[in-house]
């Protein structure tokens, strides 16, 4: 096959799909005609005769495809099922709407006959057609993601070629002639579809010349009278390839982590030569040495106890202008790139797992050398040539894509770069460890990477890395304590007072604090803390080395001397907290901002929206809201400020906090009250916000997916959803969120303005699978969802229910295609069963309508979700398909 033979095939799969249309469009003269028969429908049967040859003629055009392009037979594969089935659907049609030989087509009862039918077939035709659209659209996007392999294939394969680009371009000439012909494919493309924008025809068959020469010149020399890509045009690209690796959460994990105390940890760049510290049996640490060192021999490693001071030594490290100094003296003449990667196993998947490395340390990379994209991602550099600068982003980042372009990175760079990185919290990682440091140790020995990491000494690090230059935190920080031990102590005015009245206690106080903290920074800061508070209420110092000999060493048993120390309504109130936050962290991945918080906390019944609260009472909330965390938890959860994102909210002190609240959460649910739902509350929250602010443009998708999200994770009892409805029922904006977040119900603003506030929530509920808002419709006082067909239209034919009638069969409709291509995903398969079911359960329209429609999707669906959906259907309920969590 030719490099881009996959244009010309398209061609004949959109033969197929034009064909489809023809036929359909004479089902429509019969529709309209007055005596049930279109002008062509003489011609019909004679033209129904080349389906079989296109149909076959597309499949093997997919087949070709498949074959040529491994990576997108998946898509390929769904593409060829569909045109088979639409073969035969549109086959089927065909034959129905014709009258056989010999029943005489003139007649003016064979014009009735096909005009009656026509009628019937309505529905089938109308869904035919979005059938036929979603098949050009897949073609048009598939020969993209193709013609982008063929792009890169067609690039190695003349740099070694003479005269490249004139080769190059005498592949080219013929196909700018087979863009020309399909030009109005791609300008037909709907703005709700893969390219999500229309691409138009002179960018398509200008655009898509330019991009693959320039992508060829960029990994050549350029050849006199070459091609140039407006510079213009070029940092818009990278602007966009920069913004599609930008995750939500990427910098929240360094923000939350303290800054180093001032001047502490000043021993790590002592020189190799300094006198050891006497006091300890360490050995000066090296590091600098190691920063400077120009054969990069080993990775650096840096342990120590949890909570010791790994991650804020860490991010000292990645943001110390001493650091990037030194560094310069390896680098030397070349330039010099870093990248910093903090692991932290609460968040997100984005802070804890693979992808959430890859995406950082390539957007980074790209940050600093933005002119690498063309030749880094060339796939999304030309497909945004292709297709233009207003084109949403294509596929998602998958994990190979991001480690073939972090690869590339470093190939280019090599000669002229040297690259540093920073990865923080190995054990925080989900995933395997042995792969993540292998991947690691990859990088540093193929490409030169100097590496600094920093993980707790489990087993499987101390194995890895036992022949690397390292440091130990608690054989370091002794100093560190003492300083913040005596600095802190030393300004309180309580202690001050005492220190006057009794000299030697108080001094032996700071010592004994520093001895018992055993190198735990974190345990030394809360029991500091604790101290100051105590002496600040009661200065008695008796009292307070009675509390201070009372707390116990480990950080667990620390934090729960803290629990048990809090009076009842103390423990209550951080129960509370406590659970909306682990309920957020479970639905969102950005953090949980200090408005939301606070409406949180102060809403005691969810039934009631709390009051919202704008960004300018935030100055005056952070105080209150620091005082309150500082009392309820004793310090569990703290205020997260991050300048990057100039945002606030609330998170837990530290790892070893979210672990020990895991480990006891019966404990800490039995502290709070009775029945408590933090979904409910956070619902409430949501709802008040949306109602207070709006919808951001372009957000109400996302928006309304987080309400219904958090709202279909509350109790699974009837008193919760009883409330959960009265909660929804308060959202102000239904149809405003309906019309921007359409979702192919065939209707349009008319319709949904005609509806009432009750459908209109139902239909969002359903569009976002939120089955807990639906049964809590079925089991209240009205007992229905508002979504039925009424009782006596159940036997009318649906070519005499009028728009709004045809809602229910419109929502079914998209809830059986919704299921395509979900096969690998549990979750949602489950989420529509649940949707249908209670559907199904409120008789919303006939179930022989149903069965009709489930039965024609045989080869669209999932096998086991398309029997699924028959057994609701015949009220044998179903049985929810296994979820398997995933790395």
């Amino acid at each position: 096959m030719d490099p881009f033979n996959a244009l010309s095939i398209a061609t004949g799969i959109i033969t197929f799909v034009d064909f489809g249309a023809k036929l359909v469009s004479l089902y429509r003269e019969v529709r309209r005609s007055d005596d049930g028969r279109p002008q062509a429908l003489s011609a019909l049967k004679a033209e129904s005769l080349e389906l079989s040859s296109n149909a076959s003629q597309a499949r093997e055009n997919v087949a070709s495809l498949q074959e040529r392009y491994p990576r997108q037979s998946e898509s390929l594969a769904r593409l060829a099922t569909e045109c088979t089935q639409v073969e035969k659907e549109l086959q089927g049609l065909t034959d129905f709407l014709t009258v056989k030989a010999g029943h005489g087509l003139r007649t003016r009862g064979a014009q009735a006959v096909v005009s009656v039918r026509g009628v019937l077939k309505q529905g089938d035709f109308e869904g035919l057609q979005d059938r036929l659209r979603s098949i050009r659209e897949q073609t048009m996007m598939s020969v993209i993601m193709c013609i982008l392999e063929d792009v890169t294939e067609t690039r190695v394969t003349l740099n070694g070629v003479d005269g490249g680009v004139n080769k190059l371009l005498d592949i080219l000439r013929p196909l700018q002639r087979t863009v020309n012909d399909l030009q109005p494919e791609f300008h037909n493309i709907s703005r709700n579809r893969p390219l999500a924008t229309e691409v138009q025809r002179a960018r398509i068959a200008g655009g898509l010349w330019t991009s693959i020469i320039t992508a060829h010149q960029a990994d050549s020399q350029a050849a006199p009278g070459s091609v140039e890509e407006p510079l213009d045009h070029g940092r818009g690209i990278y602007n966009r390839i920069l913004k599609s690796l930008e995750l939500e959460d990427m910098r929240t994990r360094e923000s939350q982590i303290e800054n180093s105390f001032p001047d502490t940890f000043q021993w790590l760049l002592e020189d190799e030569s300094a006198e050891s510290d006497k006091s300890s049996a360490r050995s000066p640490t090296k590091f600098k040495q190691w920063l400077e060192s120009p054969t990069n021999e080993a990775p650096y490693w840096i342990t120590g106890k949890p909570a010791s001071g790994k991650s804020t030594l860490m991010k000292l490290i990645c943001n110390d202008n001493r650091i990037q100094t030194h560094l310069r003296v390896w680098s030397g003449e070349f330039q010099l790139l870093t990248c910093s990667v903090y692991f932290w196993n609460p968040g997100s998947l984005g802070q804890k797992g693979q992808i959430g490395l890859l995406h950082t340390i390539l957007y980074q990379l790209l940050c600093q050398r933005p002119d690498l994209c063309r030749h880094v991602a060339p796939k999304r550099y030309i497909y945004f040539q292709l297709a233009g600068m207003d084109s949403p982003d294509p596929l998602d980042w998958t994990l190979e894509e991001l480690r073939d372009c972090i690869i590339r990175f470093l190939t280019r760079v090599d000669g002229t770069s040297r690259v540093a990185m920073f990865v923080d919290g190995l054990d925080e990682y989900e995933g395997n460890h042995e792969e993540l440091v292998s991947f690691l140790k990859q990088l540093h020995e193929k490409y030169n990477i100097k590496l600094c990491i920093s993980s707790r000494p489990w087993n499987i690090f101390r194995d890895m890395f036992r022949s690397y230059p390292s440091l130990r935190m608690e054989f370091f920080t002794k100093p560190d304590i003492e300083k913040y031990v005596y600095t802190r102590i030393g300004n309180s005015l309580a202690f001050q007072e005492l220190r006057a009245l009794d000299f030697i206690s108080v001094q032996r106080l700071e010592s004994q604090i520093v001895e018992k903290a055993e190198g735990v920074f974190l345990w030394v800061v809360l029991v500091t803390e604790n101290l100051l508070t105590i002496a600040r209420e009661n200065n008695d110092l008796d009292k307070i080395w009675k509390v201070f000999e009372d707390l116990p060493n480990g950080l667990e048993e620390l934090y729960g001397s803290i629990r048990r120390r809090l009076d009842q309504s103390h423990r209550e109130s951080a129960s509370r907290m406590y659970q909306l936050l682990f309920r957020w962290s479970s639905v969102f991945i950005r953090p949980f901002g200090i408005l939301e918080f606070w409406m949180a906390t102060n809403c005691h019944n969810p039934i009631n929206l709390p009051r919202s609260l704008t960004e300018e009472e935030v100055p005056r909330l952070l105080p209150v809201i620091e005082r309150r965390l500082a009392g309820t938890t004793g310090g569990i959860l703290q205020v997260v400020r991050e300048s990057a994102e100039q945002t606030i909210s609330v998170g837990f002190l530290h790892r070893t906090v979210f672990d020990w609240l895991q480990s006891i959460k019966s404990l800490i649910i039995d502290d709070g009250p009775t029945e408590y739902d933090p979904s409910l509350v956070l619902t409430s929250v949501l709802v008040s916000r949306l109602n207070f602010v709006g919808l951001k443009e372009g957000h109400a998708a996302a928006d309304v997916d987080e309400l219904f999200t958090v709202g279909q994770s509350c109790n699974d009892s009837a008193e919760s959803r009883a409330k959960l409805l009265v909660i929804i029922d308060q959202l102000q904006m239904a149809k405003s969120i309906l019309k921007e977040d359409y979702f192919d119900l065939a209707i349009d603003s008319s319709i949904i303005s005609s509806l009432s506030d009750s459908v209109t929530r139902s239909l969002l509920a359903t569009r976002h699978l939120f089955s807990t808002y639906l049964q809590a419709k079925l089991e209240s006082d009205s007992g229905t969802t508002g979504l039925e067909l009424p009782r006596h239209l159940h036997l009318v034919p649906e070519m005499l229910w009028n728009k709004s009638q045809r809602l229910p069969s419109r929502v079914a409709d998209w809830l059986i295609r919704y299921g395509e291509g979900f096969d690998d995903d549990p979750v949602v398969p489950n989420m529509i069963l649940k949707t249908f079911a209670i559907l199904v359960q409120a008789q919303f329209i006939p179930r022989r309508a149903l069965r009709a429609k489930i039965k024609k999707t045989e080869h669209r669906l999932p096998k086991e979700l398309w029997q699924a959906l028959l057994d609701v259907v015949a009220g044998k309920g179903f049985k929810e398909f296994p979820v398997t969590g995933t790395a």
